[in-house]
């Protein structure tokens, strides 16, 4: 299977932590953000141009900006009031400095429910009552980018974040909060020469924890693992954060540093015990090293906390790996269409697990196709503009080898493998996609990789896609070579 257990920036089949709830796109108008039209241009694009023509007609951008600021305040709670004929008349502005703080407050603990969403309503007022307060759009900045961690990496709350944190830099470039938020979304977009430049001014106006903690998530975009660990560790010792525990723990799965990752996950919990995310995770390496019933605990643990897609997933995963494969269908498919308010149909390891299960399941190898289909449409744009990140290309591969794609597949997997680091996981996720595509020998050759790069052979022992490949004298010639014992 190895699309498996989420984890904080997913990996396999089981999830770690975040990769994050909630998508409620467009659900209502406080929710559209910049979905706004103004005499049919999108308010971003307004944003965006809204400095170009200031030396011919000087009056013209602070008068738009103030109309973007204001209409930002009116996607908030106080549209109902103010875009509508007859509504009751708006609120006079409030104090924005404090409106500022209660946003900020809020932030300090994004992952509970309602958080993220309270804090855009919070810095939208606080814009109404300041309309160039560079803080206010970069705080609202930083909340867009947690609205998309929450949901999945949704593309539509990262340009919005962007965006914002373009206008804050345009009103004050000596603020570093406007460079992260900048910087933030740049890296997920995949814009990471425009990040690195932002967060070394971010550096340079004032070394912060989050100022460390971004240059590690740009590390990790480019592959270069070390170099995010480092940054990560830097991170901490300015100061210490959940947030921070469980990218770096997730940096250790995916280097299969299981002990250290364990460590990581659990001075999460430590620091956050009420957020889903160190949960998971840690679900996620007491699954990998072959302890499904405290994987289990710690998954139950978390869905106490706040039932979310991931969890559902991971939980199906465990099933999947006991061969209940109806009951592994019947979780992912409510991780998909039930839980965290529709985040599944945002998250391609969803839809990969979904695949996986049809694979295994009578007459159903067409959901199956569909659905890695589904799985390639949501990763691709991801893994182009990440291009040196051999991790998304692995899972890229592997999911259009399994949706009928060879053609496109094997592109991909020789950049992964090419650039692996001496992952054992991007190793492996390539010998299954070899074994899908029915190339035994490109199989048995990446699989021999992750071997070599410490992947113990007993890993492989439960994965049902290998069940064949077990069966050949090559692979135990390999297993019995492997210099990782089990």
């Amino acid at each position: 299977m190895l699309n498996g257990f989420t984890a904080e920036h997913d990996d396999k089949r089981f999830s770690p932590v975040g990769i994050d709830i909630g998508n409620r796109m467009a659900e209502s108008l406080d929710q559209l953000g910049f979905t706004f039209l103004y005499h049919g241009t999108p308010l971003c694009m307004i944003i965006r141009n809204s400095a170009a023509p200031a030396r011919r007609r000087p009056w013209r951008a602070p008068l738009l900006a103030g109309l973007v600021v204001a209409l930002l305040g009116l996607a908030g709670a106080g549209a109902r009031h103010a875009f509508f004929p007859g509504g009751e008349p708006a609120a006079a502005p409030a104090d924005s400095l404090a409106l500022y703080r209660a946003g900020i407050a809020e932030l300090e603990t994004w992952y509970r429910p309602g958080r993220v969403e309270a804090a855009i309503g919070h810095f939208q007022e606080a814009l109404r009552a300041s309309p160039h307060s560079a803080p206010s759009l970069a705080g609202l900045a930083r909340a867009y980018w947690y609205r998309s961690k929450l949901a999945g990496r949704d593309p539509h709350s990262l340009e919005q974040s962007k965006a914002v944190a373009e206008q804050a830099l345009r009103y004050d470039r000596h603020l570093a909060a406007a460079h992260l938020g900048f910087a933030f979304a740049a890296v997920e977009l995949g814009e990471l020469e425009a990040a690195a430049t932002a967060l070394a001014e971010a550096e340079r106006l004032e070394p912060s924890a989050r100022a460390a903690y971004g240059r590690g998530l740009l590390a990790g975009a480019r592959g270069e693992l070390e170099a995010a660990g480092a940054a990560y560790h830097e991170a901490l010792a300015r100061q210490e954060s959940a947030e921070v525990w469980n990218a770096l723990g997730y940096l250790e799965l995916r280097r299969q540093h299981l002990a250290e990752a364990e460590d990581a996950f659990r001075r999460a919990i430590a620091l956050a015990p009420d957020a889903i995310f160190g949960h998971r995770n840690l679900a996620t390496v007491l699954f990998t090293r072959g302890d499904a019933s405290a994987a289990a605990a710690e998954l139950q643990r978390a869905i106490e906390i706040e039932p979310q897609a991931s969890l559902y997933t991971n939980l199906g995963t465990l099933l999947f790996y006991q061969g209940l494969y109806a009951e592994a269908e019947s979780a992912f498919r409510h991780a998909i269409d039930q839980a965290g308010d529709g985040v599944g149909t945002n998250t391609a390891l969803l839809w990969a697990n979904l695949g996986d299960c049809y694979r295994q399941l009578p007459g159903r190898a067409e959901d199956a196709r569909l659905a890695f289909r589904r799985a390639v449409q949501l990763i691709e744009g991801e893994a182009a503009a990440k291009s040196g990140d051999a991790d998304l290309r692995s899972r890229l591969g592997l999911y259009l080898a399994k949706a009928g794609e060879g053609d496109a597949a094997r592109p991909e997997l020789a950049a992964a493998l090419a650039g692996d680091g001496g992952q054992p996981g991007i190793r492996l996720r390539a010998a299954l996609a070899y074994e899908a595509l029915g190339d035994r020998a490109a199989a048995l050759a990446a699989l021999g990789g992750a071997f070599a790069a410490g992947l113990p052979a007993t890993a492989v022992a439960g994965e049902p896609e290998l069940a064949a490949l077990r069966a050949d004298p090559a692979f135990h010639r390999l297993a019995a070579a492997s210099p990782v014992r089990p």
